[in-house]
């Protein structure tokens, strides 16, 4: 069998098989990753002549103002930004997420837009860029991910394009 790939291995991998760069996935990462970890990928990347394109993080913007599950998505989105930084990574892959039970489409792509500009507001202190990927819930119409990018109109914020995720009548028209 083969034993488990950690991130160093992965760089390894892409470096192998020819590849320029690759994103670096949050949830792939150990649980509590430390700055030192972090600086070991930069470096190891670095000399594999593999370039961080980016991260990506599992995060939902649409909890309500005031909730701790809001408080917490915020949270984990400036770590990530801060660890981003830390490797030298431009770009985060983000989500908007899927409204809670019983709340509107509305009121989750509101509570989105305000999340997302405090998070674009801070990534861009740091120089990261928050790509927004169009993956279901409240982004699963193309309409709504580019309401949603106008409305929070940060150069620091966009669409991380995924063209397998419309599926609707006409995903060609979509994409």
């Amino acid at each position: 069998g083969h034993e488990p790939m950690d991130m160093l291995k992965f760089i390894d991998f892409c470096a192998d098989n020819g590849c320029d760069g690759a994103e670096l996935t949050g949830c792939f990462f150990p649980p509590h990753v430390t700055d030192e970890y972090l600086l070991q990928v930069k470096h190891h990347a670095y000399m594999r002549g593999i370039a961080i394109s980016g991260s990506a993080i599992g995060n939902n913007w649409t909890y309500a103002k005031g909730t701790p599950e809001r408080e917490k998505e915020i949270a984990y989105t400036k770590e990530w930004i801060d660890k981003a930084a830390v490797m030298g990574a431009p770009h985060i892959r983000v989500f908007a997420g899927s409204a809670p039970k019983g709340m509107s489409l509305e009121d989750g792509t509101k509570n989105c837009i305000e999340a997302y500009k405090e998070c674009a507001d801070y990534a861009g202190k740091k120089g990261i860029f928050l790509g927004m990927e169009n993956h279901h819930g409240i982004v699963t119409e193309p309409d709504n991910l580019v309401h949603i990018i106008k409305s929070v109109d940060s150069p620091w914020a966009g669409i991380n394009f995924d063209s397998g995720n419309f599926n609707t009548e006409d995903p060609y028209a979509d994409l």
